[in-house]
């Protein structure tokens, strides 16, 4: 329990053992999406079923153990309130009041901040969803799907359509935004949002972006030169 000798700093260290506990949870669960999209383009079936699992297991788990840490660190506070009761002298009390007002501050971090990554953590596993769903309409449809794993990102490329299906992070404010549009009825999911004005960015800054394709032809030749002067 807290004593009134317990300071903001050994709490946040307590706070911080309760994250980095949930924290690795949270990073095993990315590790089995990663894992789902390894797989996706030869086997989405099996990725639908990873991704079930941590809707239906998975992120249960994780919520539970975070409620449980909130309310052993909730409990802790409310230690140290009982201990103010005992407590007459106004300087003391005073001094009590602040370092309480500190500690909640300090689990209103820690909330904000797990509450983040889950939300992250469930539209992933949302959007990977709606995205094996589409593959396995389009499996339907067509005979082959290739997959691309590139370093930091997965994509896959169905052929012999055009269209590709990316990973992406978007900043929060830019993901409200789209959230909104998608709640508006605008657009049926954010995928559809996404590449709408993807597609309307490149549009608007096509001049540039030939521009910059050109002279990446122009370094592909340079290199492709300077490699055959270096084995010659």
């Amino acid at each position: 329990m807290i004593s009134m000798s317990l300071d903001s700093r050994k709490f946040e260290n307590i706070i911080d053992y309760e994250k980095q506990e949930i924290v690795k949870l949270i990073e095993k669960a990315r590790e089995e999406l990663k894992s789902a999209y390894s797989i996706l383009g030869e086997d989405p079936e099996h990725a639908l079923e990873i991704v079930r699992k941590l809707k239906s297991t998975v992120i249960p788990e994780i919520k539970r153990k975070f409620v449980e840490a909130k309310s052993r660190l909730k409990s802790e506070i409310l230690s140290l309130k009982g201990e103010l009761a005992t407590i007459s002298n106004v300087e003391e009390r005073r001094k009590i009041i602040e370092q309480m007002e500190e500690l909640r501050n300090s689990l209103d971090d820690f909330e904000d901040h797990l509450e983040d990554e889950l939300d992250n953590l469930e539209d992933s596993i949302s959007d990977l969803k709606a995205d094996i769903k589409d593959i396995l309409k389009e499996a339907k449809k067509r005979k082959s799907i290739v997959v691309r794993v590139g370093k930091g990102e997965v994509s896959i490329e169905k052929t012999p359509s055009s269209t590709v299906i990316s990973s992406i992070r978007l900043p929060r404010e830019d993901a409200e935004i789209i959230d909104l549009l998608v709640e508006a009825g605008i657009f049926k999911s954010r995928s559809e949002a996404v590449s709408y004005f993807t597609h309307k960015g490149i549009e608007a800054n096509r001049e540039l972006i030939e521009n910059i394709r050109s002279k990446v032809e122009e370094l592909k030749k340079i290199r492709e030169n300077l490699v055959k002067e270096f084995k010659t």
